[in-house]
């Protein structure tokens, strides 16, 4: 019959009695070169951390039609009209281009393709890089 503290091999101690020895010995055997961080700093790190972590940016472009506009911009609504379809159009910008600047662009092929419209406007991403897109259409009856 083995007791509670043995088993097979004799008195060898098991994972967890080594595992706890270590751990007294490193406790009690500290280096002088470690030291001990305090828990408020730990806390203050972990605060910074997620504060830098959390941060968003909010960008806005204007769909609407001024005066002097001639192409409407649709994302999710579709005109009540009859139209055509041109071609899918897409502006590509840098890290620093907004999302208008990127619908100037947009509005820019269109008027070059004769649309009266772009309909299904997205904004994405491609790596770091933003990308509108839409479909250039052009109404049957004007």
């Amino acid at each position: 019959m083995f007791t509670k503290n043995e088993n097979s091999l004799g008195n060898i101690p098991n994972q967890k009695t080594i595992k706890l020895t270590l751990f007294h010995l490193l406790l009690k055997y500290k280096p002088q070169s470690m030291k001990i961080i305090k828990p408020k700093y730990v806390i203050i790190g972990l605060l910074i951390i997620t504060a830098l972590s959390s941060c968003t940016t909010t960008r806005v472009a204007s769909l609407l039609k001024s005066e002097n506009d001639k192409i409407e911009f649709y994302t999710t609504k579709i005109p009540d009209r009859n139209y055509t379809e041109l071609s899918y159009i897409q502006t590509d910008g840098g890290i620093f281009n907004t999302p208008q600047q990127l619908l100037n662009g947009l509005k820019k092929k269109a008027i070059e393709l004769k649309a009266d419209a772009v309909i299904n406007i997205k904004y994405d991403f491609q790596a770091y890089y933003p990308i509108v897109s839409g479909t250039a259409i052009r109404y049957e009856n004007k």
